[in-house]
């Protein structure tokens, strides 16, 4: 059985400031309120964010194939998806969702 698995990645905010028509990341002192907020959120505000996008195991599912979904009740999640085009677009919408202001770039790492 072949099965296809997505993931969203996205980077998170940036401060940055415009100065004479160009825009430039800010880095170390930002202001008080920066320096002053505890690391948990800190974290939280940069780095990289990944999604595992998941989908619900259907009755059809089961019923195509009783052995490879032994152990999943229907309404169960998975990662595992029949067609990429399915997982792509699962993918797609929940960014447009997450991310509305992202540009949304797919990149295809078929192994």
């Amino acid at each position: 059985a072949k099965h296809y698995y997505v993931t969203i990645d996205a980077d998170g905010p940036h401060l940055c400031k415009k100065e004479e028509g160009e825009v430039r990341w800010v880095l170390g002192f930002v202001c008080k309120e920066w320096d002053e907020m505890p690391k948990e959120v800190k974290d939280r505000c940069k780095g990289l964010y990944t999604v595992i996008v998941r989908r619900r195991v259907t009755a059809a599912d089961v019923a195509a194939d009783p052995i490879r979904w032994e152990g999943y009740d229907v309404g169960d999640y998975t990662d595992a998806f029949e067609s990429k085009e399915a997982a792509v677009a699962l993918a797609v919408h929940i960014a447009r969702l997450r991310f509305p202001k992202y540009k949304i770039e797919i990149t295809d790492q078929t192994l």
